[in-house]
């Protein structure tokens, strides 16, 4: 499955612009769209913009993704979970709404919470779902985040009904 996304531009340097996808600030090469400014809504795939939104439209979207993303939740079933501890510069540059929008994207339940050495996360869902959420951490991870340790242990599913900051 292929997912497009939107986005908020936030500032531009050459062909890279950086883009706010609902709290999460992320990369987008711009090569694909013209005329693209800042504060226009962009839609996102791989890392690319590949079509400029009107604002109504970015934010409906956006709307409307939230609330898919909310209904896999309470739907997928919780055969596996997992506990993780994310150490390093974790705290107060987004990284649990950021957690928390790729815990969604992969219809994850659970919870984030700061901790005094990081950020302690539960997840539960299809194993394969946590594999990707786990991966997805390193590589699509906000911008201005620095993990030094990421621990995972597996653990019985708690039943969450969602996903929670």
């Amino acid at each position: 499955m292929c997912l497009a996304i939107p986005a908020r531009i936030i500032s531009i340097k050459d062909h890279t612009a950086t883009v706010d996808v609902d709290g999460v600030l992320r990369r987008a090469d711009l090569t694909l769209v013209e005329n693209a400014r800042i504060g226009d809504y962009v839609i996102m795939h791989a890392g690319f913009a590949i079509d400029v939104m009107d604002e109504r439209a970015g934010r409906e979207s956006l709307a409307l993704l939230r609330e898919a993303f909310r209904w896999n939740m309470t739907t997928a079933p919780h055969d596996h979970a997992a506990s993780l501890e994310i150490r390093g510069l974790v705290q107060g540059i987004g990284f649990r709404p950021f957690i928390y929008q790729l815990a969604c994207r992969h219809g994850l339940a659970g919870r984030v919470a700061n901790t005094p050495e990081g950020v302690a996360v539960e997840v539960e869902g299809p194993d394969a779902a946590i594999e990707a959420f786990c991966k997805g951490i390193e590589t699509e991870k906000p911008l201005q985040a620095h993990i030094t340790g990421l621990v995972r242990t597996p653990r019985p599913p708690r039943g969450f009904d969602d996903f929670s900051i």
